[in-house]
């Protein structure tokens, strides 16, 4: 992908630079994967980028990112022009992704590019008057082993594949056009959200940063500009360095500031439940217009001075809704009190907090525009989105998939029921508009591990969250959604475990009345998809088993690569951390307790692929090409096949762990609910129970 400039005087669109952009790296917001900014503006007419290496195939072989379809083309093109076409992994020297990719200036005017810093930048954040950069640059991949695993997957180190990798900070002199080189003494910035990015003083001479190595191993590292002299200051918790951030940079960098201040000793939050992906710095923080600090913790806003004395304590009903971190164009804050916003003006000298006008009840404050000038509310209706943009009555309305209205929302309903366990835990049920009490119907469990059941959801047809229980729903089926906690991982087996459970569930709405023993099926996706293979081994009291993105051969889910990072040299540097994250760590859903050489029973015994002796449950399997195990599930199929069991193998091109193309998504669920009205509707007959 080349970047392109809109140009909004014409409406025209023209390529600034022949290079592919690294789209992965980070210059400022990474509120999730794709929602990254991958370039950031020094003037009006030049572009700071991170670019890929030019000549054909050099930049995917060293980075898995961009076009599949470009990558394979090319390596063609290499054999017809008599050039190797070889990746080499070679332990010896493991490569990071990107470590030939390069951050440049471009102008868009010329296309003139200059080149800055050779190497693989994960993260960019500039001063404010566009003199400096500050580049976190991964320079090779953690030694193989767990060790130091949890401190590389934060939540805040999330959007780069190559996460388990050593880094170190380098300053870039935008002016003079060169790197000044690595920040001495200073390393481990794994992180590339805007509340781990480096501070900057407005003077842009000075720049801080928040440092996690470890538990109870934070510090904020202060840094002068250009000369890169460093001072080490401790913190107390991961929000207490951000914190000490942005005071520091507030103050120069001198401590003897903050003396009389009191430190933020919230602790990390790491969930048993969701392993290392469970890691959780408490707390929002933030620099205001007016150059104080703005901290959200524990429901309450604290507004700190520049010495970190607390000057205005306010208590929230929710979090505070903005600006973001990192955003400057509001004049004060929005927070939220229940389904109401205040906006707190932090310039006047007597704090006040006044009502926000909403544009209906149920929108959601997206953002401040401008100097609080207009607002932006959203709304997720069941006919329809919804987005507003101005105050006090005066508003302007976009529209947008009024295609719901033609959908009836599923009514909910909480049951109860009882784990082979003995534990007693509750399930949802989608019911039907037209569903009739006391009338058992064709249902389908619709199953995720990790689950916990407490209560109804505020639904919406615009929740993708939500689409498969209402539109499942709306085609006349009884939804069943249980409660599938992990099992004890020092006894359980997780294939074993995750069926017990999602049959326990159906056993209750089945004894309640909700759902017809001899029309079920079920449907899940991910880690729903290796429940659905479970009980495809496990039972044969579905009619019909329809999985996405599912995981037949654990051992293939450990050491394989995904398609598009097979051509790349940098994959045994992701095979480093993908294996022990979610094989290995304990909490995660499936924990084999170590690598399949070490742990080879307990890898066959919860691999669906090699229990499937017994299957007999016709199964719609459907998958993208670009997905991580796709071998596996071909083989599955073959397997199936073979045994004379009904399969289906839908695979969708270009398409990844969630499908984007809007065909095939209309694709996979057309197939998906005929393969179910098939099966699950039209041929009620007898089974035995196993």
């Amino acid at each position: 992908m080349v970047p392109v400039v809109w140009k909004r005087s014409t409406g025209s669109l023209a390529a600034v630079a022949p290079r592919n952009v690294d789209f992965q790296v980070n210059f400022g917001r990474s509120d999730s994967p794709v929602a990254r900014e991958w370039a950031g503006w020094v003037d009006n007419h030049t572009l700071l980028m991170q670019l890929q290496v030019g000549g054909p195939s050099r930049s995917d072989r060293s980075y898995p990112a961009g076009r599949p379809d470009k990558i394979w083309n090319e390596r063609w093109a290499d054999l017809r022009e008599g050039r190797a076409s070889a990746t080499v992994w070679d332990s010896r020297k493991p490569s990071v992704c990107g470590v030939e990719d390069v951050l440049a200036l471009v102008d868009i005017e010329s296309g003139h590019i200059t080149e800055l810093l050779a190497g693989a930048v994960r993260a960019v954040s500039l001063s404010p008057d566009r003199g400096f950069a500050a580049a976190i640059v991964a320079t090779a991949p953690k030694p193989p082993g767990t060790a130091g695993l949890q401190a590389s997957v934060l939540e805040y180190n999330q959007t780069h594949m190559d996460a388990h990798v050593e880094t170190e900070l380098h300053m870039v002199d935008l002016a003079a056009r060169k790197d000044l080189g690595a920040v001495p003494g200073v390393n481990g910035f794994n992180f590339v959200s805007p509340r781990r990015f480096p501070r900057w003083a407005i003077n842009s001479r000075l720049m801080t940063v928040p440092v996690y190595l470890g538990p109870e191993r934070n510090f904020v590292a202060s840094i002068t500009v250009p000369d890169m002299q460093v001072q080490r200051v401790e913190a107390e918790s991961t929000l207490d360095a951000e914190v000490l951030a942005e005071l520091l940079s507030l103050n120069g960098g001198q401590v003897q500031y903050l003396a009389s201040r009191s430190p933020f000793a919230a602790s990390d939050m790491i969930s048993r439940r969701s392993g290392a992906w469970g890691f959780r710095v408490p707390g929002r923080v933030l620099r205001t217009p007016d150059n104080r600090v703005a901290v959200v913790v524990e429901q309450q806003l604290q507004v700190l001075d520049r010495e970190g004395r607390i000057e205005l304590s306010l208590p929230l009903q929710g979090e505070m809704a903005l600006p973001k971190p990192g955003d400057p164009s509001s004049a004060g804050l929005a927070i939220a009190r229940g389904e109401d916003y205040l906006h707190v003006d932090l310039r006047l000298p007597e704090t006040r907090a006044t009502p926000i006008a909403k544009p209906s009840r149920e929108a959601v404050l997206t953002a401040i525009v401008g100097d609080d000038r207009a607002y932006v509310f959203t709304e997720a209706r069941n006919n329809g989105t919804y987005l507003w943009v101005g105050r006090d009555g005066s508003w302007k309305q976009l529209e947008w998939n009024k295609h719901l209205g033609a959908i009836r929302p599923a009514r909910q309903r909480i049951f109860h029921y009882t784990l082979r366990s003995g534990q007693s835990v509750a399930g949802r049920l989608w019911l039907p508009d037209d569903h009739v009490e006391g009338r058992s119907s064709p249902a389908v469990v619709l199953g995720y591990p990790g689950t916990v059941v407490n209560g109804t959801r505020k639904n919406s047809l615009n929740n993708f969250h939500l689409y498969h229980q209402n539109l499942l729903a709306a085609a006349g089926y009884v939804v069943i959604e249980p409660t599938i906690p992990y099992g004890d991982q020092a006894t359980d087996e997780p294939l074993q475990h995750f069926a017990d459970t999602a049959l326990s569930a159906l056993d209750g709405a089945i004894r309640q009345g909700y759902a017809d023993p001899q029309k079920v099926g079920f449907v899940g996706h991910s880690f729903g998809g290796y429940l659905g293979l479970a009980l495809e081994v496990k039972t044969d009291r579905f009619r019909a088993i329809v999985v996405s993105a599912a995981f037949p051969d654990l051992i293939d889910l450990a050491q394989t690569p995904y398609p598009s990072e097979a051509l790349s040299e940098c994959a045994p540097s992701l095979m480093r951390l993908r294996g022990p994250l979610y094989l290995e760590t304990e909490g995660m859903a499936l924990d084999m307790k170590g690598p399949p050489h070490e742990q080879l029973d307990r890898y066959l015994r919860n691999s669906p692929y090699f229990q499937i002796k017994s299957a007999r449950t016709p199964l719609l399997l459907t998958y993208g090409e670009f997905d991580t195990v796709p071998t596996s599930v071909r083989k599955l199929y073959v397997a199936l096949d073979r045994q004379g069991v009904p399969v289906q193998l839908a695979q969708y091109w270009g398409e990844g762990h969630n499908l984007q193309a809007k065909a095939n998504i209309r694709d996979s669920w057309q197939r998906s609910l005929e393969w179910l009205d098939y099966y699950v509707k039209a041929q009620p007959a007898s089974r035995t129970a196993k």
